[in-house]
């Protein structure tokens, strides 16, 4: 199975504002293809919009994993962990 079809569903609950279901749905494209950057992201932004810290901490981390470099990443990390 694709990951796409659960990127396009996810983004259809997303524009309906329906946030745990697109990030349900981001997380299974993200199992399919665990070192995609923008699945990854997309699961940060939704996680933060949750109030899911434990989440939002876990997939910076895995960002900072793929991309040690990403001060955007480092900074919003260092943001939650103060």
């Amino acid at each position: 199975s694709k990951p796409t079809r659960y990127v396009n569903l996810a983004n259809l609950y997303y524009k309906q504002e329906n946030y745990e279901k697109a990030l349900e749905h981001f997380v299974h494209a993200l199992e399919l293809d665990p070192y995609n950057v923008e699945y990854l992201s997309t699961i940060a932004d939704l996680s933060e919009q949750l109030s899911d810290i434990d989440r939002l901490m876990k997939t910076l981390k895995k960002l900072l994993d793929i991309d040690p470099y990403n001060y955007e990443v480092k900074r919003r990390l260092d943001k939650i962990q103060k």
